[in-house]
């Protein structure tokens, strides 16, 4: 009877941390929802581990952006979620939606900021490809930096830089600087630009 007891104590207070974490994840926002798969607590210095993290941002009823990840780390002293293998999707006032996929990434539990990491590729609605080694997503000004260097490839060209600026509400990016730029025309050539210089033919 006195083990049932400890037991069942344990039990609760198991229920309670994880429901805390888990309310604290979603930080009492009717803005954000969660999906979540398995959750657990062991063998993790994180305050709680879920499989499969499905995360939505609303605002006034419209989808803002959207996020999935294999695994999340949730750490409340910190204030920090640690995410691998994750995807984002921007929604843009018109248009369709940007993906974004990364190896890893470093969620901010209360702004919702997120850094990410490793082999990051961008997809614009366009079309248009872009990849760097990192960039950093701040949620609420609706806007991607990076300060790495980024290959932005479309149909008919190809831009390597320095650092990306982004605007997911109205889909746009941009280079930094130190910019080249391969053209190429419809009879098979391209033209070439490095860093600001007059193009001329790229054979």
């Amino acid at each position: 009877m006195l083990f049932r007891k400890m037991l069942r104590t344990v039990l609760l207070g198991f229920l309670l941390v994880m429901g805390g974490t888990i309310a604290y994840f979603l930080l009492g926002s009717s803005d954000h929802q969660l999906n979540i798969g398995e959750i657990s607590l062991t063998d993790s210095d994180a305050d709680l581990n879920i499989n499969k993290v499905h995360v939505v941002q609303n605002t006034e009823g419209i989808r803002e952006w959207e996020l999935w990840a294999d695994s999340a780390k949730v750490y409340r002293q910190k204030g920090l979620t640690i995410l691998k293998n994750l995807k984002l999707r921007f929604y843009p006032k018109e248009g369709e939606p940007a993906h974004v996929t990364a190896q890893e990434g470093t969620m901010q539990n209360e702004s919702r900021n997120i850094r990410i990491s490793g082999n990051v590729t961008i997809l614009a609605s366009n079309g248009v490809s872009m990849k760097t080694d990192s960039l950093y997503f701040r949620s609420k000004e609706k806007r991607i930096d990076s300060d790495s260097r980024v290959l932005m490839e479309g149909a008919r060209f190809r831009l390597v830089g320095t650092g990306l600026q982004g605007r997911t509400d109205i889909g746009k990016y941009k280079l930094k600087e130190k910019v080249s730029a391969t053209i190429y025309g419809a009879s098979g050539y391209s033209l070439k630009e490095e860093r600001g210089n007059k193009l001329t033919r790229a054979n």
